[in-house]
């Protein structure tokens, strides 16, 4: 989506009214500032037993709020690249370049191995996630089901997925990529998926080339209406890149 340049910390994008959240709902962040942290209706986790997880990379700051937040709720991941040789690399990468970094970045770094081993590491399934796969996964599981997903593209394998386990479904948070080429399939599933759309952000990570092309959506079965006028950004979003400028959302 094209945006308008408004100077070098703020752009202007221009979404279509389908992504348009209908009313005001109180939302809260989980997981940590910038890319990882997702707003979602508490009320929508905390009516889950399960919490499936679809792209974890080296974060799971979500999941660790989330199961604060719902001490009961099962989690499950998915990811193919997460494991203790994938985030060791990643220390020593950023080890011998802290400079470059930062040092807290880095500690942050080899503080997710410690917490792979003695937290994450049974809850973590190395799988690249197709179609199907998710209707399979949800039958070895307890429902009602909160989902994380953010599978950089594959998104698209699974949304016919989504429609069909919709009822077994509280709350969704999803990263959808390249909406300029899949515009009409992501109307086609907002439209056939019962969930409130409560919450939209730009993801600012493509501002280099000026233009939005990914969007973090969240959608929820038991949202309470706030009122008053919808924001966005919400004062709970994060800039995903914190170098590149924020994006003000308008739609038309």
């Amino acid at each position: 989506m094209k945006t308008t340049v408004i100077n070098k910390n703020y752009h202007k994008v221009f979404f279509p009214k389908f992504l348009k959240p209908k009313k005001k709902v109180l939302l809260k962040r989980l997981g940590r500032e910038n890319d990882g942290g997702y707003l979602v209706d508490i009320n929508s986790l905390r009516a889950s037993n399960t919490l499936i997880s679809l792209g974890i990379n080296d974060d799971w700051s979500f999941e660790l709020d989330a199961q604060k937040e719902n001490k009961n709720i099962n989690i499950v991941c998915y990811d193919l690249s997460t494991s203790f040789m994938f985030l060791f690399k990643i220390f020593i990468k950023k080890l011998f370049f802290v400079f470059f970094y930062g040092i807290k970045s880095t500690i942050r770094s080899f503080a997710n191995i410690y917490s792979y081993f003695f937290f994450f590491k049974k809850k973590i399934f190395l799988n690249i996630i197709i179609i199907n796969d998710l209707i399979i996964i949800a039958k070895k599981l307890k429902p009602p089901f909160f989902l994380k997903i953010d599978i950089e593209g594959s998104e698209y394998r699974i949304l016919e997925d989504l429609i069909k386990l919709q009822n077994e479904i509280s709350g969704l948070v999803i990263e959808l990529h390249d909406i300029d080429l899949f515009q009409d399939k992501i109307k086609y599933f907002i439209s056939k998926f019962k969930l409130e759309l409560i919450h939209i952000h730009a993801n600012n990570a493509d501002i280099t080339w000026h233009e939005s092309n990914v969007i973090e959506l969240t959608f929820s079965k038991h949202a309470i209406t706030s009122g008053g006028q919808i924001k966005l950004p919400h004062k709970y979003d994060y800039k995903n890149v914190k170098q590149l400028p924020e994006i003000l959302i308008e739609f038309k």
